[in-house]
């Protein structure tokens, strides 16, 4: 088969495009990685309506071809003329910022249905379209393409380490500029305490509330767009949620790459913890340089953004596949990939502590290295790009036999 593959400004998702451009030309497909930022909206449609293509594969809401177009009123994607497949790693939404912009885009996706095939790792997302007449949507799991077996033998660097984006603290993010503040700080809490509180549910419950809805809703627009646009303004509480956690931690260092926001520039308390088991790190330059990371730790946090509820992100399989130790927030789907998920899965902060305590005590090496290896072998089995392509694949093949 023939493929587009759109590059990306965002290094989280170049790296997903390249690494499926790799992977479908050893599959021995045919391949077009695009750049587009000297593309005109024109132009761009014009050119990628000329090549003879199967289907055009975009990983992220910034691609240019679900940009939107104010002259003709219309989303790219509306315009092109060959099956696309939305890969969905994020929310199913998380370009447009306003409830408007939500429900027009569900509006176009809904006109070109039939030429559209949806993938997601958040798994409640294909109900939610499959309710409002958007069908061809499947499963899919991230994949890395780091294969570094557990080394039993070699020197760690740190005892626990996190890579990502985080601020200090709930209790001082700038409630005003939230939709619903009370209730989506509600929301964070409720997760800070429970891991596993399904968020959806929830936003569910509270756009079927009148008076909630008109409080902030002016006119009348579908429910999934205000369910999006929700899931919008908790997510944004993801990296003060993630600092509370970790402001748990204190019998242990933890080293953070990249959680300085401001790279050092700004003196606030939201910016930065402020504490002496804390070491801040300047963000990795590359994936190999994290992959690294993730292998001389002897434990690798994961904090999951608050929009999944059940979803297993990058970062989790990228620690196990690069010979690190995940220690994540409790994700429904991780039970159903590893049976040894209850090892490294915290409901508490609690919990949190207990599993370090266990894992960084000598008296448990052991036991840590049998657990390290199990998890990678599980791991490794399932999330690899061919696999996750393979499978891919399938549904677009199946769904083409059917039409």
């Amino acid at each position: 088969m023939k493929f587009i593959i759109e590059a990306s400004r965002t290094p989280i998702y170049h790296r997903i495009a390249l690494a499926i451009t790799k992977n479908l030309l050893e599959m021995g497909h045919e391949v077009y990685f695009i750049e587009t930022q000297d593309f005109n909206n024109r132009d761009f449609i014009e050119t990628i309506n000329d090549i003879n293509i199967d289907y055009y594969i975009t990983t992220n809401d910034y691609n240019f071809i679900q940009k939107f177009e104010a002259n003709s009123n219309k989303y790219n994607f509306q315009e092109i003329q060959h099956k696309i497949v939305f890969l969905h790693h994020d929310s199913s939404f998380c370009g447009p910022d306003s409830i408007e912009k939500i429900d027009l885009k569900i509006e176009a996706l809904k006109l070109c249905q039939s030429r559209v095939f949806h993938f997601f790792i958040e798994k409640s997302n294909i109900q939610f379209f499959n309710e409002i007449g958007i069908n061809n949507c499947f499963p899919i799991d991230h994949a890395s393409e780091f294969n570094i077996p557990p080394n039993s033998n070699q020197e760690n660097r740190h005892d626990i380490s996190f890579v990502g984006h985080l601020m200090s603290s709930l209790s001082i993010y700038p409630r005003n500029s939230l939709a619903l503040e009370h209730h989506m700080l509600a929301l964070a809490y409720q997760r800070l305490s429970h891991s596993s509180f399904a968020i959806q549910p929830e936003i569910i419950e509270l756009i079927a509330d009148d008076l909630v809805r008109k409080s902030f809703v002016s006119k009348e627009y579908s429910a999934l767009a205000i369910f999006q646009f929700l899931m919008h303004e908790v997510t944004k509480l993801s990296m003060a949620y993630r600092g509370e956690i970790i402001n748990k931690i204190s019998t242990h260092s933890v080293d953070i790459y990249g959680g300085d926001l401001s790279y050092g520039k700004i003196e606030n308390p939201l910016m930065k913890l402020d504490k002496p088991n804390i070491f801040y790190h300047p963000a990795t330059s590359d994936y190999n340089d994290t992959a690294f990371v993730y292998n001389k730790s002897r434990l690798s946090l994961n904090i999951s953004s608050l929009q999944f509820d059940s979803a297993i992100n990058n970062r989790i399989v990228d620690v196990v596949l690069s010979g690190g130790f995940i220690l994540s927030d409790n994700r429904s789907d991780l039970a159903l990939v590893s049976q040894h998920a209850k090892f490294f899965t915290f409901e508490t902060p609690e919990e949190l502590q207990y599993l370090i305590e266990f894992h960084l005590n000598p008296a448990n090496k052991h036991r840590h290295l049998e657990l390290k290896n199990a998890i990678y072998a599980e791991f490794k089995a399932r999330f690899t790009y061919k696999n996750v392509l393979g499978k891919m694949l399938r549904n677009l093949s199946d769904i083409s036999k059917t039409h």
